[in-house]
């Protein structure tokens, strides 16, 4: 029972900083072809982090377009506000470190 409560109140202190704070926009551009891609968006589904979805399969004028803005040459390319973060590991480590939540801020 103590534990339920416990994780309700948790759920509730992070929607109020959410509603305090919004968080910053995630895109994840991708492929629908790619495991990395996968395994980002399944990774923000799990942490409950909304995302738009952008599929560069078929645009390689985008892709060009993202390779000389960003740097980034392989697809996951995850965007956090106005800033690439790197693919799926880059996400991963943040979220590993307790960075994310920083990078969302």
């Amino acid at each position: 029972l103590l534990s339920g409560l416990f994780c309700i109140f948790h759920i509730c202190g992070m929607i109020r900083r959410r509603l305090k704070h919004p968080m910053k926009k995630i895109t994840v551009y991708s492929s629908p072809f790619c495991t990395y891609c996968l395994a980002a968006k399944r990774l923000l589904h799990e942490l409950q982090l909304p995302y738009e979805e952008v599929d560069l399969a078929f645009d390689d004028n985008l892709r060009d377009q993202l390779i000389e803005t960003y740097h980034w040459q392989t697809v996951p390319i995850i965007v956090i506000g106005d800033e690439c973060i790197g693919g799926y590991e880059e996400l991963r480590a943040l979220h590993t470190t307790n960075a994310l939540n920083d990078k969302l801020a």
